[in-house]
């Protein structure tokens, strides 16, 4: 009995160290056996292609939140949406999916009421960014139940423009939206999914990988091409200029400027053709752009359709600041452009002035500043309002906009003892404040603070401060008095 005690023993032990060796090869080898691999999971029991896709984008997503800083100002790079960091990678096996990912996406899942609250914040901040920066009426994003239908079938994005028009609007990605653009047939093409691809890569630029430079630069031939024979509206003239004018877009993406070349001969005509949101968004790109040769020629017809609108329609606090900055970033005087300037400030009462959010008020008396307009009684209105509004600043508004103010109403003449306190108090309250502050608030606080002599409170103790930061960045009088030039020229 021995020996068959013994041969059953060894017939055990193989085939317990078979199946160990297989449970550690097959994840090696499955792969080549089934185009999805796991050939030992059954077809019922893994996740589809849509929950896979669903699971990738979220986790993507919430990974890659674009940065926009709402609290600075048209007159600082506010532009200052990172895109530069690269987007979060995953390791996903040859023909299978990222289970790390799909864990994730369950345990969000699992979370369901928070998520759902996360989802929803997203999407509203998403489409808060377009319906307030750019013009006219584009597709917002899909519900959650639509977007995972988008990823059902290629052809079905096809179906028609709108249709297309709404999956590019709301794809997660850029490889995404480009591979829709670049698949679709050229009898549903319009300018407006041109429009709408550029849209997209504003808000999702983060999610642009060295790997989609092919289908980008396939995109841009397509594009200039159909633009050359199909003139842009409007609309899509505002969104385009929209797009491609923050300085991060300018950076990463400068090749979609050369759309400006067919913007630029159909603006005389599409200006008339556009309403007053779209021109204070259009006037507004353009004063970024103004470094780019041909972008002077679009500004004439855009000044002139503003100066017809501010005789019939009503601005908004929004429309004024951003108008006033943008012709001030030109260089051009009040005296230049005399019918608007009056129309605008005709429109601007202390009432008013009440309802301007910071970063619109900074922008409105940034622009007085230089439009060179001291016979009005606005600063001093302006001056009363920051000395209230200075203490419940937020810290990045403090850092940025009250030095822009305090440089603007010194050049408007507007300071007071009563201002430059309530401004010390904010920018004292913190230690880390003129550490954080950007160089150019240094200047242009050391350029607008009265001499220390008879400086007491807080008022002081700022320019001791500041002083101190100056000195430790080796900043010279040049520099200081350059910060008139505001900080998106300052260097």
């Amino acid at each position: 009995q021995r020996p068959l005690l013994r041969l059953f023993v060894l017939a055990v032990s193989i085939v317990v160290s078979t199946g160990i060796h297989l449970f550690f090869a097959f994840p090696l080898v499955a792969p080549r056996f089934t185009h999805r691999g796991c050939p030992w999971a059954h077809q019922s029991s893994r996740p589809t292609y849509a929950v896979q896709m669903k699971a990738f984008e979220t986790e993507t997503d919430s990974n890659i939140k674009l940065r926009r800083d709402d609290d600075s100002s048209e007159g600082k790079d506010d532009d200052d949406i990172e895109y530069d960091e690269p987007p979060m990678t995953h390791s996903r096996a040859e023909g299978g999916f990222d289970t790390s990912m799909l864990t994730s996406f369950v345990k969000d899942r699992l979370r369901e009421d928070d998520t759902t609250a996360d989802e929803d914040s997203l999407r509203g901040d998403s489409i808060a960014d377009e319906d307030q920066l750019q013009s006219g009426q584009f597709a917002k994003e899909d519900s959650w139940a639509s977007s995972t239908d988008s990823f059902g079938g290629e052809d079905e994005a096809y179906a028609n423009g709108d249709v297309l028009e709404a999956r590019l609007d709301s794809a997660w990605t850029c490889r995404k939206t480009l591979g829709l653009m670049l698949g679709a047939p050229d009898k549903i093409l319009a300018p407006r999914h041109i429009a709408a691809v550029c849209r997209r890569l504003a808000l999702k630029g983060r999610t642009f990988q060295k790997d989609d430079e092919w289908d980008f630069n396939d995109f841009l031939l397509k594009a200039k091409e159909f633009l050359g024979k199909n003139p842009p509206d409007a609309q899509v003239v505002a969104s385009l200029l929209w797009s491609m004018s923050p300085a991060p877009m300018q950076k990463k993406f400068p090749e979609l400027q050369d759309f400006l070349v067919p913007m630029r001969l159909a603006m005389p005509n599409v200006a008339r053709g556009m309403v007053l949101r779209n021109l204070t968004s259009s006037i507004t790109a353009l004063a970024k752009l103004q470094h780019v040769p041909g972008v002077e020629e679009m500004v004439a017809p855009v000044l002139e359709c503003l100066t017809e609108k501010i005789k019939t329609e009503r601005f908004s606090p929004v429309q004024i600041s951003a108008s006033v900055w943008a012709v001030s970033e030109f260089g051009l005087k009040a005296s230049d452009v005399p019918e608007l300037m009056e129309g605008i400030l005709g429109q601007v009462t202390p009432e008013m002035l009440n309802s301007f959010a910071n970063k619109d008020l900074t922008n409105f008396v940034w622009g007085l500043a230089l439009l060179d307009i001291r016979d009005s009684e606005l600063p001093g209105h302006i001056a009363a309002l920051v000395t209230e509004r200075a203490s419940d600043m937020e810290q990045k508004q403090a850092e940025f906009d009250l030095p822009m103010l305090a440089c603007a109403l010194t050049q408007l003449q507007a300071m007071n003892d009563e201002t430059w306190e309530a401004m010390g108090s904010r920018l004292t309250k913190s230690r880390k404040t003129f550490r954080k502050m950007r160089p150019w608030g240094i200047a242009a606080l050391t350029w607008s603070l009265p001499s220390n002599t008879g400086l007491d409170g807080k008022t002081k103790e700022m320019a001791e401060r500041v002083e101190a930061r100056r000195k430790k960045l080796r900043m010279g009088q040049n520099k200081v008095e350059r910060c008139l030039l505001g900080p998106a020229k300052w260097k």
